[in-house]
């Protein structure tokens, strides 16, 4: 142990240099990585899961959405507005909530409760 720490504080200054100029190549290449957040890009085109997710989208009209966000219980207002903030979010193309498949000017005690509880 005592060798390693003569070799360490004799070469310090090596050490030390190697050390930043590590760090500056690694910086610099971490600015060069790209994200690619289509994770369906990943996939194999033959999968069957890539199959079926073309199929659904020719299918339908809407994007398939991929997030759900948890919020705490809120009043029908209170979501309302969660649901606008969240629609004003760079790269969110839509927000579905239960006011986009019920009407909500009727109770919730009187909607389809299995779509209520899908919200709540």
């Amino acid at each position: 142990m005592n060798k390693v720490a003569k070799l360490i504080i004799r070469f310090r200054g090596v050490i030390l240099v190697l050390f930043l100029a590590l760090s500056v190549v690694s910086g610099y290449f971490a600015t060069q990585v790209k994200t690619n957040f289509d994770l369906f890009s990943y996939v194999p085109k033959k999968a069957a899961s890539t199959i079926a997710i073309e199929t659904m989208a020719d299918a339908y009209d809407q994007d398939i959405p991929n997030a759900e966000v948890g919020v705490p219980e809120l009043t029908i207002f209170q979501a309302l507005e969660v649901k606008e903030r969240l629609a004003g979010l760079p790269y969110v193309k839509e927000v579905l909530w239960l006011d986009d498949q019920l009407d909500l000017a009727t109770p919730l005690d009187l909607l389809d409760q299995k779509v209520v509880e899908g919200f709540y």
